[in-house]
């Protein structure tokens, strides 16, 4: 097997002489940035990427499709029986979350699957991230509990509908070659793919939201034999800066006291607080899957045929009951599986469900029933997720810090009592 890719980074610069910096030494000159001056940068980064200033599909179908990129797949094909090609933007290093490198940890996955996914998604995580000294404690943990948590749903939803999580185009593998027989070929090597990197821009697309745009055109073209896998272990560390509220990256603990009073600033006026709950500030953050809105759009997005109407079906009536988790768990974090709480969740998602699946609109159209039938499975498993053992500890940090970002300054520091 092997791996291999192309870097690039912008290239900034300092100064009326234009002297050449390094990404470090931007990020230190942020992190010392206050009041109107930070404001000022945060606002230019935002008005670049509002204008899709940086078209990322093109610069990533213009790597795939270099003829550098087809005359190492060439050589490399020869003494390997796959090869790969690796996605990543490293904001803060090339190691994985498992402690080995990135391309030591994808070799350990694949050596496990036997069967090499067309794609393989890393994902990322925040744990490695310096934030600076001047960085909210507060926000830095809640900032990294969310990511946890989300990393617990992904987890879930690998196991009944891998074709759902957004492939995070930072770090990822795409197949190029597959010289195992029986198995299916990569997109170097097979007519459905090469068509593909026929015309820049087929492939990702020609800005934002790359990885899904690479990922659905994948499915149209190899259909049946698209294949995903999702490797949290090779998971690498990314930034969640600049701390822009309206990039949804960072969560503070003003968006958490804005949430528990059902006024939280939601990006765009895209997501709507189903209830005032603080958890909402980690529900909604921008790359999580937590969110009933973020899961029915991914899942609507990765089912052909799906119509807008049954997305919000899937939100209201499905995906909802990953909210309700987790702000019950939030609320009582010793609550497991097991409980008459959860247990009581569950039953009430099934309700929904039989419910749904009595409407016309699901038992006439076999495409919807298949959806709405593959939805509900895909949320008791991220209930069981959310629930387990191995969890224990997240949902506990999640509650004290949410207390401690809530509690009023009068309230002394009792212990929390067993709310089982």
């Amino acid at each position: 097997m092997a791996v291999f890719g192309f870097v690039w980074t912008p290239r900034w610069v300092k100064g009326k002489r234009n002297r050449k910096v390094d990404i470090e030494e931007v990020r230190a000159a942020y992190q010392q940035l206050e009041g109107s001056n930070k404001r000022r940068a945060e606002a230019n980064e935002k008005s670049l990427r509002d204008k899709g200033a940086l078209p990322y599909g093109i610069f990533r179908d213009e790597v795939i499709r270099s003829e550098y990129t087809k005359s190492a797949v060439n050589i490399l094909k020869d003494v390997n029986q796959q090869v790969h090609i690796v996605s990543q933007d490293a904001d803060t290093g090339v190691a994985a979350i498992s402690g080995v490198g990135v391309l030591r940890a994808y070799e350990r996955v694949l050596t496990e699957m036997g069967a090499h996914p067309l794609l393989t998604i890393g994902g990322y995580h925040f744990d490695d991230f310096d934030w600076g000294r001047k960085a909210d404690r507060r926000a830095k943990q809640l900032t990294r509990l969310a990511n946890e948590l989300d990393r617990a749903i992904r987890v879930g939803i690998a196991k009944k509908y891998p074709q759902m999580l957004y492939p995070t185009e930072p770090n990822l593998l795409i197949k190029a070659w597959d010289g195992q027989e029986g198995r299916v070929s990569g997109i170097f090597q097979d007519a459905r793919g090469l068509a593909l990197l026929e015309v820049q821009g087929l492939l990702f697309g020609a800005r934002g939201a790359e990885g899904r745009a690479m990922r659905n055109a994948l499915m149209k073209a190899f259909g049946t034999d698209f294949s995903v896998a999702y490797a949290p272990d090779a998971s690498t560390g990314t930034s969640p800066l600049p701390g822009d509220e309206a990039r949804g990256l960072t969560v503070t603990p003003t968006a958490v006291r804005r949430a528990a009073q059902g006024r939280m600033r939601v990006r765009g006026g895209e997501e709507t607080l189903r209830t005032a709950h603080r958890m909402y500030a980690l529900i909604i953050q921008s790359q999580s899957n937590a969110s009933a809105r973020t899961l029915a759009r991914e899942f609507t997005r990765a089912t052909p045929g799906l119509e807008e109407t049954a997305q919000r079906l899937l939100q209201n009536k499905i995906f909802s009951y990953v909210e309700d988790t987790a702000m019950l768990m939030a609320d009582n974090p010793s609550l497991t599986g097991g409980s008459p709480a959860v247990r009581a969740l569950k039953k009430r998602l099934d309700a929904d469900v039989e419910a749904l699946n009595r409407l016309q609109a699901v038992s006439e159209d076999p495409a919807v029933k298949q959806a709405v039938d593959k939805a509900h499975e895909t949320t008791q498993e991220i209930i069981s997720a959310m629930t387990a053992p191995q969890l224990a500890k997240v949902w506990k940090n999640i509650s004290l810090a949410l207390d401690a970002v809530t509690k009023k300054p009068s309230e002394g520091r009792g212990r929390r009592g067993d709310r089982r």
